[in-house]
Parts: structure tokens; C-alpha cells; sequence
């Protein structure tokens, strides 16, 4: 993590549970699996609980960097929207630790949807 910023940038599509790495296999008793978006490696997981942000690395993607940020933690968050031309949607989020969290989603997403959850987790 350079810097304290951490950056994901995922053109996000909706996966099953079923569809996740096998490194994401802790979840918490009770924990509920809310939706799960896959970039063309990486892998965000929003739970009832916390974002998990599975990041691939490595020409053989064997390294993976698995970050989990409770809701709680989370202190901003940011939509710009897709435009004429752009056809993703960004979602920033900042943490009070000041690390930075971008995920971009393909149109069709409903990432105010995604936005409105993480804000109601946030309280």
C-alpha cells in the first residue's frame, strides 16, 4: 500500500457466491454475502458486515491482496457517474484512515443502489 492509498479499479460485473476465489472463504458467522462484482481478476465482496476487496497481482495472478474495511470505517464516498462517452461509473471511498478505495462498475449496475447500503452501514 504506497503511500496509504489504496486503489482498486474494477470494471465490475455481478458474480455468485460460488464464483469467488477460494482465499475468500472466511466469512463470519452469519455473514451475509450482499453482492459480489469481478473485474477481469480482482473481486470486490460487499457483506452485511464489511467490503472485502480481493486484488490479483503478479503475471500468474497466484499473489493475492485481500483487504477488509468495516463499514464503519468508512468516512466518505464519492459517485461520478458514467457519461456520454464514459461508459463506467466510479465509486470513491475514503476511510478514517485515510486510505482511498475506487471501484469502477459497467453501466447497468446499480451502483446508487450499492452507494445508499454502504451509507446506511456507515451510521
Amino acid at each position: 500500500m504506497a503511500g496509504g492509498i489504496l486503489k482498486d479499479r474494477v470494471k465490475s460485473i455481478p458474480v455468485t457466491a460460488t464464483e469467488l476465489p477460494k482465499e475468500f472463504a472466511g466469512l463470519f458467522t452469519n455473514e451475509q454475502i450482499i453482492g459480489c462484482y469481478k473485474g477481469i481478476r480482482d473481486v470486490i465482496v460487499f457483506t452485511d458486515i464489511r467490503i472485502v476487496s480481493i486484488d490479483v497481482q503478479g503475471i500468474t495472478g497466484k499473489q493475492k491482496v485481500i483487504t477488509t474495511i468495516p463499514y464503519t470505517h468508512i468516512s466518505e464516498m464519492t459517485i461520478e457517474t458514467s457519461g456520454y462517452f464514459d461508459i463506467d461509473t466510479d465509486l470513491v471511498m475514503r476511510t478514517t484512515g485515510g486510505s482511498v478505495m475506487a471501484y469502477s462498475f459497467k453501466r447497468g449496475n446499480d451502483v446508487i443502489a450499492i452507494q445508499n447500503y454502504v451509507a446506511h452501514k456507515m451510521q
